[in-house]
């Protein structure tokens, strides 16, 4: 039992930074859905859990590909690889694009 089992200094600004942010963040997203749920009743809960159960859906879909066929790229690489088609290719690649642009705007 002659190891060291002080406390020592282990977050760095950085990790400070992104607590803070995601604190705020989280408390943002806290009062955003409260003042949405006064406003829409419960189907505003029930909207959330679909979409909810929908993103982790998508996320297990895109791990067991990744874990599937590793490659370096975003997944319109996995609808390239699976389809063939430009069609997908095409989908694949501008969805992400559209989508961040659509929260750009909205902002």
């Amino acid at each position: 039992m002659g190891s060291n089992t002080d406390l020592q200094k282990g977050l760095k600004k950085r990790h400070m930074t992104m607590i803070a942010i995601a604190g705020v963040i989280g408390a943002g997203l806290f009062i955003g859905s409260g003042a949405v749920i006064h406003t829409t009743g419960p189907g505003a809960i029930v909207s959330y859990a679909l979409a909810g159960g929908l993103v982790i859906l998508i996320m297990r879909m895109l791990g067991e590909m990744a874990v599937a066929n590793p490659t370096s790229g975003s997944f319109a690489h996995y609808a390239h690889y699976r389809c063939r088609d430009v069609f997908f290719l095409y989908c694949g690649s501008y969805e992400l694009y559209f989508s961040r642009q659509s929260i750009f705007i909205s902002s």
